[in-house]
């Protein structure tokens, strides 16, 4: 076995030559960990295949007006496909906002024209689930949501969300 000492990481003329991986791994590692002391309980990894970002930083103080279609956000929702119907936060994309006309053609939503995606029969468990049904502009103060990932549970299952719901906007980093 080799052993590594700091006469390993000296160039011919003194200099500490740093590995850019291990470097890399180093700052990312100092990063998080200062960002964790000066931002506690404003950065969510998401871990769902729903989203198709990773790493967001949370705004708990926003104006509900603010939100915009294509935006992330948390929100509280109850329904017997989550845990029973006992309340749960999730995080998904504002796919279709008040005023947009949301159409469903047999499985298929869409906002504005825009495909947002399909609704199946069952979910992953193999259980029967209702697809929402609605075609028309969203009403005032709601939302529809959407997953990137095709088994996101979302609007198609649980239909608009309040914007009163709404907990915080959440900002992609990665």
């Amino acid at each position: 076995m080799h052993r590594r000492t700091l006469k390993n990481y000296l160039t011919n003329n003194g200099e500490i030559a740093w590995d850019r991986k291990k470097l890399c791994v180093w700052l990312a590692a100092v990063s998080a960990l200062v960002f964790g002391v000066f931002v506690p309980g404003r950065i969510v990894v998401a871990v769902s295949p729903s989203l198709d970002h990773r790493i967001f930083i949370i705004n708990k103080r926003f104006v509900p007006e603010e939100i915009r279609k294509d935006d992330y956000v948390i929100f509280t929702v109850r329904s017997h496909y989550i845990k029973n119907g006992t309340p749960s936060r999730l995080m998904k994309k504002v796919s279709c906002v008040t005023g947009d006309r949301l159409e469903k053609r047999n499985l298929q939503y869409f906002c504005n024209g825009e495909h947002l995606g399909m609704a199946k029969w069952h979910s992953l468990c193999g259980e029967p689930v209702d697809a929402f049904v609605f075609s028309g502009a969203v009403p005032g103060g709601k939302f529809f949501f959407t997953g990137h990932h095709v088994d996101s549970f979302d609007s198609r299952y649980l239909g608009f969300v309040e914007r009163r719901n709404v907990e915080a906007i959440a900002h992609p980093l990665l």
